[in-house]
């Protein structure tokens, strides 16, 4: 058992036997490394100030990414550990942050009211929930239904300048917030500070690990570049690794590529298009 570093990119590092080394240095040198995605990749994992380790793994484990709290937006670790006061302070910060850059408190109010935030693993789990309990009644005119649609919007404003205030704490958020609230302001988190990773990768496994027709036989090489972009968002402090009530990661639909994340600037998807011409993006994770 041994553990080495790329040459080209010291910040990962391969821990295993030497036919296991050996091979996942082939699979990043020769397969990630000469995709143009993929070397910006490994380019920018290198310029943090942590290392990956790659690690051999087994079928029935599957390929994966650990890492600790830090690796975690703030507001997302003080939901997950139950963190009130950490919670209203990232409130207050995101939402101050989201002001600087032209997000109102109304447009953010109207999402959870009565709109969309991105995706879920399935489009028809997309619609935010009406969590301010106010109906719109049937045989309204438009003049009332405008009122009442005002209204819920007007009460999940003064429900999130609550939640800043600290007025509502972490245990008393409406349904669906601890979820809602992280996707809506995830351009405006403030990062943990950052940690090492590992991750499991098996170069030898070609087996799909969902029915999604882009899973079947993939080369190896799609498995590790996913779990290299869940490494990276660890590393610079920036994962959403927070689940819905389906038990639903936002980090994976991230990490995916699915819409309206398809443009990031890494994703499994991204990868893939840059792969081959024939390489199936996955439409679901």
């Amino acid at each position: 058992m041994k553990t080495v570093a790329l040459t080209k990119y010291p910040k990962v590092r391969i821990k295993g036997e030497d036919k296991y080394v050996t091979d996942t240095a082939a699979v990043l040198s020769n397969q990630i490394d000469k995709v143009t995605v993929g070397t910006a990749l490994l380019g920018a994992i290198n310029g943090t100030a942590y290392t990956v380790t790659v690690e051999n793994t087994t079928p029935a484990e599957g390929n994966y990414c650990s890492a600790t709290w830090a690796g975690t937006a703030k507001m997302i670790t003080a939901i997950e550990q139950n963190d009130a006061a950490t919670f209203q302070r990232e409130v207050a910060a995101s939402l101050a942050t989201a002001k600087r850059r032209g997000i109102t408190l109304e447009h953010l109010g109207r999402q959870l009211a009565n709109g969309l935030t991105p995706v879920t693993y399935q489009a028809m789990n997309n619609a935010v929930r009406n969590t301010s309990n106010i109906v719109i009644g049937r045989g309204r005119s438009g003049a009332q239904a405008q009122e009442d649609i005002g209204a819920r919007i007007m009460k999940c404003m003064g429900w999130l300048q609550e939640c800043a205030d600290g007025r509502i704490p972490l245990a008393k958020l409406p349904a669906g917030w601890k979820w809602d609230l992280p996707r809506l302001l995830r351009d405006h988190l403030t990062p943990g500070t950052g940690c090492h990773t590992t991750v499991g990768f098996d170069p030898y496994n070609e087996l799909p690990c969902s029915l999604d027709p882009a899973m079947r036989k993939r080369p190896p090489a799609f498995g590790l570049a996913h779990e290299l972009v869940h490494a990276l968002h660890n590393m610079k402090g920036v994962s959403m690794d927070i689940k819905n009530a389906n038990n639903e990661s936002l980090e994976e639909v991230i990490t995916t590529g699915l819409p309206p994340y398809n443009f990031e600037e890494f994703s499994d998807n991204k990868f893939r298009a840059h792969f081959s011409s024939t390489s199936l993006l996955r439409m679901k994770y």
